[in-house]
């Protein structure tokens, strides 16, 4: 059904008018990581399937969409005002998964993306993630229970 209306919008011209709506723009795609393994069934909001994120960068190439660097991009937009339509690449925190899997996804296609820490981990020592990690590990547990220890 998707795929139909991606079609139907096609034909209507929508994906043009959007084209010319974002002319002049600073496209920036924000993510989080990739899944290692099924991540992006526990919180899709936060992790994305590797193949979806390499078939992002190849519909990106095929439509010629340049990637940029975010810094250049903004600076780009403060010295012109505006250019022609591009993309930036951001990801939330560094990852294990950023290093092993967008790391040489971005090579092969010859772009950077900008890696990004909120301050308020970097000042406050400690774990940061710990509930993430441990949301997970009950998350996959076969029957989603708490052992009781944990519990």
């Amino acid at each position: 059904m998707r795929n139909t209306l991606l079609r139907l919008a096609r034909a209507a011209g929508l994906f043009s008018l959007a084209r010319r709506r974002v002319h002049g723009s600073l496209l920036i795609l924000a993510y989080h990581g990739l899944a290692q393994a099924d991540e992006e069934r526990w919180r899709p909001q936060l992790f994305m399937n590797r193949a979806t994120f390499q078939r992002r960068l190849e519909l990106i190439r095929r439509w010629d969409v340049p990637i940029v660097r975010l810094g250049d991009g903004l600076d780009h937009l403060k010295r012109n005002g505006e250019q022609p339509y591009a993309i930036a690449i951001t990801f939330d925190d560094g990852y294990y998964n950023f290093a092993s899997l967008v790391t040489p996804d971005l090579t092969r296609i010859r772009t950077e993306a900008m890696v990004y820490v909120c301050s308020y981990y970097s000042l406050h020592p400690g774990w940061p993630v710990f509930d993430l990690a441990v949301d997970y590990m009950i998350w996959s547990r076969p029957a989603r229970r708490v052992p009781g220890a944990v519990g």
